[in-house]
């Protein structure tokens, strides 16, 4: 029997369209497994001592075994990619079957067949491969470089996330992120060739490694092992791309000209003085808007890639190079205009003339190089070693232009500024060594150490003159800053890794490691210019923060200073058992045990948390129902820890210095800083923070528990044809020990102590809700006692966050010219904490939130929570219409997210508020989404390949087309219902204004040549 070939395009998308399948390699996923039984013929009786042997179709590499007295065989810490697959046996015709693919952490079951005859005669076949893993229960998707290059799928790791069921696109506050089964966009783990390469600061992405030096990605929504840690929402593993015995070169360019002119209807104000219910109980605005008044113009973008690669063997069959330089130009230009509509067309074919008030201009560059080199050694079949690296530093330089206009004549002049420039450090470094060894047919060992950097500078010549100017009651920047902060900022994790598999029998596998990881993060910083400068209107009789009243409305100016900087350290430490037990030839069951432990230290070199006995047991069981590997049900159990972030040692433990101050408003001073010449101070320097380190027993809960989640899957994959398969899944998780910050002044007058934090703030690190374990000084006498303050005095309700889903899914393997992937999600996630960041208000303070700053902020916080999203419709997959020519297809269909609304005042205890948004307008509590929800969002890619050759070299032409039917659905609205100084809070007439929109119908042109 003579096996299939399949052309290029189609192999792309046979080779590993799947939803919930793999069995999991050991510790974070780079290679794979081949697994299969040896059976004679068809009658079923196995056949022990055959010999098998497999071979890298690429870069030759090959390993034999021999199948064990059941007639099974195991094959494991193979690279990924394509194997050809021999076995032999006296008194049997050889078999063999290529193409057989290799994923990260997927095991390729195969059924061999061995026919009786003569040992010369060889039987090519194509051996029998399970198209449903019944031996896992890990919720999981596999995609290569190859399958990439067939879909409308953008060059970075998160689009390749949200194909996976179970997640949605995060708010774009914290960048493009994803949000895994209803846990915040800084819960997520990214690892590189096993490598840790998640930015432990905030949690929020990892490095970026140029995209054509990818070889292969794993994405883990739930179900992991006790391999997997560090992370309680998924995991993303991608293995980068190696040398093979045939020298190739190769360029990759990519042009995006997407000149989009977005255009955002602005509407007269609303004028509204209360809120009024609907039929159905929900709130209303009494609001006048106007006729459409102006418009908000933005983004011209051009990007232009060129990555050129070469690799190769530097020794045939052992040694072998790959290596990539990256040249790119990005450009992009955002206006802020005010356009008049009666003058539209005339404004946009000139926007530097137009009927506006002001407006302002950023023009962003980067054209830096980005490399990646990988050197990969088998020293013999059970021997090898990889050595990596990647450098992606780069700087992107921002211009700022300020247009005012004058009108003269009936027409608008525009006085244009150069305000300055700006640069951004961003990126960084990665390297590691990878050793794996075959210490015999049974044990594998595999070690690792490496470096990664994170770079995150912002600087400008202005940060030294211009402070930040800011009017509250115009809602916008005035003066010449640029950056907020004159900051300087790097992370470094340093890592070491160790992990074995032992397969003790054909029942019993055992998988165990260790990893330690040092991370240091550096950071000085201070407000550009010296200072922040806040105008706005008081009211007479509102205490303000510091405690001054004014007697009548005034206009005050607010000055803001902060500083802080040192470096500070974060130390882990984790070790795994995994136990994977074939109960009977139907069932499997996955029995996992983890531990963590972490210390964090601060700017004086001292522990201010440790936090050990992190046990994660997991327990996976799945059961092949009929045993023909056709169909199977699953389930689940797992705890997942989320380390403590290293934000948290920065901001605190590292002494900051914040401070407000209040003045009266007598002018400006004439020039460009637009600075305010300050009047009298009112009343004292209030102290946010005093800029002495702290004791860390005093502000950390000596009692605190760590971040973790529990989650349980139940799930049933069946196929319903040759070529269909279906799943259905529930999940259920729930976030418990929330870490955060809690403000306990207002708490101090309840406990009869002594408030001794002077005029600064105090917050203590803890478990929200529970008790509070801290030394505290409660008399004044200087003599710090041990102390325990009740959760039930501060008022909270108990942490929550609770995700539920039913996930649908359908799959179509490659057959007559095409393949697709369909889900539906219906979900739910609600509590009165998003997690590690707050989508609310922006806030990428990981684990130092405004949420439990105090009651009032809490009141009203439980309810559908930003990551919510009842519906969601996922399709991908592609059509070939011949060899050459092929159509790839990837649409979603949303339900919207939950609106909420948020003011500056607190009715409970209008005098005990002090700051920060609350759920209430005036004396009005709206409960967490009451406003609704956004739109439903439609959106469909496409991209067309077209494969030629010219002469011996291959090209691949793509065109892709983003968001085809230019969708412009509302994302967000903004949902301040107040705004001004906490407690002085006035109406916002923008309120419930949609404020931000999908992103327009976009394409870009890629040429890919090898040769």
């Amino acid at each position: 029997m003579i096996k299939l070939k399949l052309k290029p395009i189609a192999l792309a998308i046979a080779v590993s369209v799947c939803g919930v399948s793999g069995t999991t390699a050991y510790a974070v996923e780079q290679t794979g497994n081949i697994t299969g039984s040896i059976q004679i013929g068809t009658s079923q009786g196995v056949l022990p001592g055959a010999s098998i042997i497999i071979r890298h179709t690429k870069n030759g590499y090959s390993k034999t075994v021999i199948a064990d007295e059941d007639g099974k065989f195991r094959l494991t810490k193979l690279p990924v990619g394509t194997y050809t697959v021999s076995v032999t046996n006296p008194g049997y015709e050889m078999f063999v079957s290529a193409n057989i693919n290799v994923a990260i952490g997927k095991t390729a079951a195969l059924t061999v067949p061995m026919e009786e005859g003569d040992i010369e005669t060889i039987s090519v076949q194509g051996a029998q491969i399970a198209m449903v893993d019944t031996t896992t229960s890990t919720s999981s998707l596999n995609i290569t470089s190859l399958e990439l290059d067939a879909l409308p799928i953008s060059r970075d790791i998160t689009s390749i996330a949200l194909l996976a069921d179970g997640t949605v696109k995060g708010d774009s506050a914290f960048g493009n992120l994803a949000s895994f089964t209803g846990s915040s966009v800084a819960e997520n783990a990214y690892f590189v060739n096993g490598l840790n390469t998640t930015e432990f600061r905030r949690g929020l992405g990892g490095i970026r490694i140029p995209h054509t030096a990818y070889a292969a990605h794993e994405v883990k929504s739930g179900g992991y092992g006790a391999q997997h840690g560090k992370a309680t929402g998924g995991v993303l593993s991608s293995v980068t791309k190696s040398g093979t015995n045939d020298f190739e070169f190769g360029v990759f360019a990519e042009y995006t000209p997407n000149p989009e002119e977005r255009l955002s209807p602005r509407y007269q104000a609303n004028v509204w003085e209360e809120v009024e219910t609907n039929d159905d109980g929900s709130p209303a605005l009494i609001h006048a808007v106007g006729d459409l008044t102006n418009y908000y113009a933005k983004a011209h973008r051009q990007t232009a890639n060129a990555d050129f690669w070469a690799s190769g063997p530097i020794i045939e069959d052992t040694l072998f190079f790959y290596a990539l330089y990256s040249m790119k130009n990005y450009e992009e230009t955002t206006y802020d205009r005010n356009l008049a509509p009666q003058n539209l067309e005339t404004d946009l074919a000139n926007p530097f003339n137009n009927y506006a008030s002001n407006g302002d201009e950023n023009k962003w560059e980067n054209d830096d190089p980005e490399m990646f080199v990988a050197l990969d050694w088998f020293i013999n079949e059970d021997h090898s070693l990889k050595i990596w690296g990647m450098d992606s530093r780069t700087d992107r330089t921002q211009q700022v232009t300020n247009y005012a206009y004058t009108k003269e004549g009936g027409v608008n002049n525009p006085v244009i500024t150069d305000v300055g420039t700006a640069t951004s450090e961003m990126g960084g470094y990665a390297w590691a060594i990878n050793y794996d060894a075959h210490i015999t047919d049974d044990l594998t060992i595999s070690a690792m150490y490496g470096k990664v950097r994170f770079n995150n500078r912002v600087y400008s010549p202005n940060d030294d003159t211009c402070p930040v100017v800011w009017s509250w009651t115009k809602g916008e920047y005035q003066g010449c800053s640029i950056n907020p902060y004159k900051s300087d900022s790097h992370d470094t994790r340093e890592q070491y890794q160790i992990n074995g598999e032992w397969y003790i029998n054909s029942d019993h596998l055992l998988r165990f490691g260790l990893d330690v990881e040092d991370n240091i993060s550096f950071e000085t910083r201070e407000r550009s210019g010296g200072a922040f400068y806040g105008f706005h209107t008081i009211r007479g009789g509102v205490e303000l923060r510091n405690g001054y009243t004014p007697a009548e409305d005034m206009s005050v100016v607010q000055r803001r200073n902060a500083t802080r900087g040192g470096e500070y350290g974060v130390k882990s430490q984790s070790f795994y058992l995994d136990h994977t037990w074939t109960v009977t030839d139907d069932l499997t069951v996955s029995l996992g045990l983890r531990n963590e432990s972490y210390d964090n230290v601060n700017t004086d070199g001292d522990s201010f948390l440790k936090v050990s006995g992190q046990w994660s047991p997991r327990v996976g069981i799945a059961w092949d129902i009929d045993g023909d590997g056709e169909s199977k049900v699953f389930a689940n159990y797992g705890r997942y820890f989320l380390p403590v972030a290293g934000n948290t040692n920065v901001r605190l433990a590292g002494g900051e210095l914040s401070t407000t101050e209040y003045f009266t408003y007598t002018g400006r001073v004439a020039d460009r800083t637009n600075a305010p010449i300050l009047g009298e101070k009112l009343g004292e320097t209030y102290f946010y923070d005093n800029g002495i380190t702290p004791n860390p027993k005093s502000i950390v809960d000596n009692d605190i528990e760590p971040m973790y989640k529990d989650e349980i899957i139940l799930g049933y994959q069946t196929m319903l044809s040759e070529d269909w398969s279906g799943s259905v899944k529930f999940t259920h998780s729930r976030l418990s020990g929330v870490v955060d910050d809690v403000g306990i002044d207002y708490v101090l007058d309840d406990m009869g102590w002594v408030d001794n934090s002077g005029d600064e703030e105090f917050f203590v690190l803890t478990n929200p809700g529970s008790d509070m374990s801290i030394q505290y000084d409660t008399d004044g006498d200087g003599v710090l006692e041990d102390v325990v303050i009740p959760g039930e005095k501060f008022g909270f309700d108990e942490p929550k966050r609770h995700f539920n889903s039913v996930t649908l899914g359908l799959t179509r393997a490659f057959k007559d010219n095409y393949s697709v992937r369909l889900s539906y999600v219906w979900s739910q996630t609600y509590g009165n904490t998003e997690g590690a960041v707050k989508s609310d208000n922006g806030q990428s303070d990981t684990g130092l939130t405004r949420d439990w700053d105090s009651l009032a902020m809490m009141d009203g916080a439980y309810g559908f929570l930003p990551n919510d999203r009842t519906h969601v419709f996922k399709a991908y997959g592609i059509y070939t219409f011949n060899e050459d020519l092929s159509l790839g297809l990837n649409a979603s269909v949303m339900s919207g997210t939950p609106i909420s609304s948020f003011g500056k005042s607190y009715a409970p205890d209008p005098d005990g508020y002090e700051s920060g948004p609350t759920f209430y307008i005036g004396d009005r509590k709206f409960q967490r989404g009451s406003w609704g929800r956004t739109p439903w969002l439609v959106t469909l890619d496409a991209v067309l390949n077209y494969k030629l050759s010219i002469g011996d070299h291959d090209v691949n032409l793509k065109w892709t087309v983003n968001n085809l039917f230019d969708a412009r659905g509302i994302t967000g609205f903004n949902q301040n219902a107040e705004k001004g100084e906490n407690g002085q809070g006035y109406r916002n007439e923008n309120f419930m204004a949609a404020n931000s929109w999908q992103a327009g119908r976009s394409m870009k042109f890629t040429l890919d040549y090898k040769f």
